[in-house]
This record gives structure tokens, C-alpha cells and sequence, in this order.
């Protein structure tokens, strides 16, 4: 997979400022900084490549926009040259057989739940007790009479 990162030096350090899926966006975000932001002392874009061996970067874009030295102000790889860096981390791959497990043990937590609330007892319902059926006098709240 092929992305674009966008680096900047500032204060003497290079950070990483942006990652973009196409070369255009990138350069044109590079431009953008480098024109905008004062603090900024140099801008590159580089390309970053996976590959089974590790990664492959590039240099794509690079302007220094002040005198200002940058730890590690020599690219990493010469302009036009690729270099592997390191080795990619290796992803988690889940198998379809954990993707089942996982299911049908929230399936059973979910009928666990459903079946504890039906075999809880039950209170009945203030106003079906006996005692509510019977009569008996209401107080108005506002004027304080029995009826």
C-alpha cells in the first residue's frame, strides 16, 4: 500500500504533519504549510510503500524554507533512490472460526439475559395490590380538602 507522509522541521526536529493517500494532495498540503506557518523551517514529502520485505521510501517533495538545521537534515535515502528501513509489523489476521466463537458467545449472554429477566420474581403493581381497589379518600393539593 502506497501512502504519502508529510513531514516538517520545527524547532529543529522533523514531525510528522500528515499522511494522504495521493501525491497531490500531499505536495499541495507541503505548499500549503511552508507558505503559511512561519515556524516551519523545511517541509518533504515522502512515499511509503509496504512491502514484504519491509519499507520502501522516496523522497517526493522537499523545500527549506529557512537556514535552520534539522536533526537528521540529510534525507534518509538519497533523492531518487529507495531504501528499506525495516521490517513491516506483521497484522493480526482473525479466522472466520473466531469471528463464530465471538458470535455465538454474545448470542448466549444475550439469552442468558433475556432468561434471567423472565424467571425473576415479579412485584406486582402498586395500583393492582387489593388495598389500592378499595375507596378511600383523595387530598386536592391545592386546597387541602379530602373528597
Amino acid at each position: 500500500m502506497l501512502r504519502y507522509d508529510v513531514l516538517t522541521c520545527k524547532n529543529g526536529r522533523w514531525t510528522a504533519d500528515g499522511i494522504l493517500d495521493t501525491r497531490n494532495a500531499a505536495v499541495e498540503h507541503a505548499q500549503a504549510l511552508a507558505n503559511r506557518n512561519y515556524l516551519i523551517s523545511a517541509v518533504r514529502v515522502m512515499a511509503l510503500e509496504d512491502d514484504t520485505k519491509g519499507f520502501k521510501e522516496q523522497i517526493v517533495y522537499n523545500r527549506i524554507v529557512a537556514k535552520v538545521t534539522c536533526a537528521g537534515s540529510t534525507p534518509p535515502t538519497v533523492e531518487g533512490r529507495r531504501q528499506t528501513i525495516g521490517k513491516p509489523t506483521a497484522k493480526r489476521k482473525t479466522s472466520s472460526g473466531m469471528r463464530a466463537r465471538i458470535v455465538v458467545i454474545m448470542l448466549v449472554i444475550a439469552c442468558a439475559a433475556v432468561v434471567g429477566y423472565v424467571l425473576a420474581p415479579q412485584k406486582p403493581w402498586v395500583f393492582d395490590t387489593p388495598d389500592a381497589r378499595k375507596p378511600h379518600l383523595l387530598r386536592n393539593p391545592f386546597t387541602g380538602e379530602y373528597s
